[in-house]
């Protein structure tokens, strides 16, 4: 069965003179709503030296260079494992290679964190 023809309207000239063709909008994705539960749970709580408490977050306390790193290695991670062979993936050098930038994400994500807790100690 051949696949249905896309019958194109012909088009029609603008105000501005120019040539434009009729076709459906694009549709408009909206983004989801954002509730912010910490404010919420502060409201519930009676306490308020909860609040006081910080923590610990990786994106913001990445610099620009860790932060392209970490995502050019996690990409490369994915190019090495998908080059392993069927038989002995665990020994082979793409393996070991996965393995090696594994350990560097690790290693990066650990010296941000160290000089989080550096800076607020």
């Amino acid at each position: 069965r051949p696949a249905p023809q896309i019958r194109l309207q012909p088009p029609f000239d603008d105000a501005s003179g120019r040539r434009q063709y009729k076709c459906s909008p694009a549709p408009r994705f909206t983004r989801p709503v954002q509730h912010n539960f910490a404010e919420a749970e502060s409201q519930h709580t009676q306490s308020s030296d909860l609040s006081c408490i910080q923590t610990f977050d990786l994106t913001s306390n990445l610099t620009k260079k860790e932060g392209r790193t970490i995502r050019k290695t996690e990409c490369m991670i994915q190019y090495h494992l998908a080059r392993m062979p069927m038989y002995g993936a665990h020994e082979s050098p793409q393996f070991m290679k996965a393995n090696e930038m594994k350990e560097n994400i690790k290693n990066i994500e650990a010296k941000a964190k160290q000089r989080w807790e550096l800076g607020h100690v």
